[in-house]
């Protein structure tokens, strides 16, 4: 009976279909969630990032530019003082001013503790109103990535007004999902799809000479498999995201001439975690030799990705990484008690070692992953179990450190890697692992030293200098100079841009940044915790009739109101 339902509920989505005028599918894993600004979980980035704006945002270079604030200037690197975009307008008609976006930092300050991992909602000290269009935050002391949280897809987001309680107690409250953002939500059907509609009122979409996709239908496909299915049967348009994706088949989709594939570079990184308080030091250096990046790469990647030596992908440093030699492995074991036994595994005080290898259930890269891991392990006499978790029950093994291993992924930008240490000061995700840490106070204390630095708090952004942000053509040498000033540490080519574009002073300034940040680094890498092993791209497969597919820096963004057909 439950399967006839579902039959129905698809046939009527394709009536749907029919009667609209420009309308995009796509399979995703799993519903968009309630879909409130400041939520987690089960809220899905990217649906979240279709509905809600801030006052600034990060283009497709990394960086930081305006959005719902015109311009920016900031004084004694903590008092933030921003012009509102005038003529924007919530999506139910609700009119966007300074007092919109006090009532809604209210409302995150309200659940600050909830926000912990964001430094930024336990700085602010006063969000004051100076005119109808003109704001001003005040900071307790300086915090180098405010700008960065700032543009984050939440909790830094607004939502129309009248959806925040008198209590300003957001995460209680049942909220329609109101934004400024070029697309509403319409509906959701339980284990079928979620569907969005354009916003026709949309302040910005002359930008994308109108949007095009009047509707976007998201069918929840489970496995990675069935939407590629979907896809070739045109159930769907279009599959974005990499874990959605398994490369072979994406090789595969490269030759198909209905079809056109899509590749980022490089924007964050996988590691494998080794939780301290369940794997020793010796053992878990052992594993770090054990483990063999180059022969994951040609089975899983096709030698493809980039191999990884540092969690952090602007921080490289050959120095952190371990090679793989398995001699080197059996000795440390050997040498710390541990002996192989008649099934060829090592013991311990009459012990058999044998982990555990979490991973998620509907990614079949990190299952594939998992498969060689085990292999290369037992290669050398460790036992690893691998098993497969729902994905908001690893969640909650990571961030109550309850695992032996598990796989985990930086965030790219604007996260790295500055938004990310205080996220591993606050002990959240994987991160849970940090307080078995030997040096756990020394890391905390290089984590401030980091966050704390006065560079990128000292420029304006207008963007009425800026023009048309998709051209950096037109931008005028100190435009451009600011912007990238404000976004240092987001760029992909940080090194050269610091080169050319830092004065004397912003340039001690940054080398002091990359020093607290590699001490981080190092702290770490002395309980050797982490192994890095590739730098993920994002990939997109779709019809050949879709276009305006420019994938960007930013993990967790799919720009719908810039495709079209």
């Amino acid at each position: 009976m439950r399967m006839l339902w579902n039959l129905f509920l698809l046939v009527l989505i394709n009536v749907q279909i029919l009667n609209a005028e420009n309308v995009l599918k796509i399979g995703i894993s799993s519903p968009v969630g309630n879909l409130n600004p400041q939520g987690y979980g089960q809220n899905q980035m990217f649906a979240q990032n279709m509905i809600y704006e801030g006052l600034v945002k990060v283009n497709k270079k990394g960086e930081i530019v305006p959005s719902l604030a015109t311009s920016w200037d900031v004084k004694d690197s903590k008092i933030y003082t921003f012009i509102l975009r005038e003529n924007v307008s919530f999506s139910n008609g609700e009119k966007f001013n300074a007092l919109a976006v006090k009532k809604n930092f209210d409302s995150i300050l309200k659940n600050k503790s909830r926000h912990s991992w964001a430094r930024l909602s336990g700085l602010i000290e006063n969000v004051k109103i100076l005119s109808d269009f003109k704001i001003e935050i005040s900071l307790k002391k300086p915090y180098s990535a405010a700008l960065n949280e700032l543009a984050l897809i939440r909790p830094f987001r607004f939502i129309a007004p009248s959806q925040i309680p008198a209590d300003f107690d957001l995460i209680k409250a049942r909220v329609k999902p109101i934004g400024t953002g070029p697309y509403k939500f319409e509906k959701s059907q339980k284990g079928v799809a979620d569907s969005f509609i354009k916003n026709e009122n949309y302040w910005d979409k002359n930008s994308y000479n109108g949007i095009y996709f009047d509707k976007i239908i998201m069918r929840h496909i489970l496995e990675s498999t069935a939407k590629v299915i979907a896809l070739k049967s045109g159930s769907i348009d279009i599959i974005y995201g990499s874990e959605s994706i398994p490369l072979e088949i994406f090789r595969e989709f490269m030759s198909d001439k209905n079809f056109n594939t899509f590749t980022s570079s490089p924007n964050s990184s996988v590691f494998l975690a080794l939780n301290p308080a369940r794997i020793e030091s010796n053992l878990r250096l052992a594993i770090n030799f054990s483990i063999d990046k180059v022969a994951l790469n040609k089975a899983i990647f096709y030698n493809d990705n980039n191999l990884a030596n540092s969690i952090f992908y602007n921080f490289k440093d050959k120095k952190l990484d371990i090679s793989y030699n398995i001699n080197k492995a059996k000795e440390i074991l050997e040498s710390s008690g541990y002996k192989i036994g008649n099934d060829k595994y090592y013991y311990k005080d009459y012990k058999k070692v044998q982990l555990e290898l979490i991973y998620e259930g509907d990614n079949a890269l990190q299952k594939a992953m998992a498969e060689i891991l085990q292999n290369q392990l037992a290669n050398i006499g460790i036992s690893l179990k691998i098993a497969a978790r729902e994905p908001s029950i690893y969640a909650n093994l990571q961030s109550g450190a309850n695992f032996d291993m598990c796989f985990s992924s930086t965030w790219g930008v604007p996260y790295e890697p500055l938004i990310m240490l205080n996220a591993m000061k606050a002990g959240g995700h994987v991160f849970s692992i940090h307080k078995f840490l030997s040096d756990f106070s020394a890391l905390n204390n290089a984590i401030d030293n980091a966050l704390e630095s006065n560079i990128m708090e000292s420029a304006s952004l207008d963007s009425k200098k800026l023009g048309n942000l998709q051209d950096s053509k037109k931008l005028d040498s100190k435009t451009l100079k600011d912007s990238k000033v404000l976004s240092v540490r987001n760029s992909q080519d940080s090194k050269s841009f610091k080169k050319s574009n830092l004065d004397s002073k912003k340039l001690q300034d940054s080398k002091l940044l990359d020093s607290n940040i590699f001490k981080v680094l190092n702290i770490i890498d002395n309980d050797r915790i982490y192994i890095p092993l590739y730098y993920q791209t994002n990939r997109a497969i779709a019809k050949k009739t879709i276009k305006g597919i420019n994938i960007g820096v930013q993990i967790y963004e799919i720009p719908f109101w810039e495709f079209y057909e």
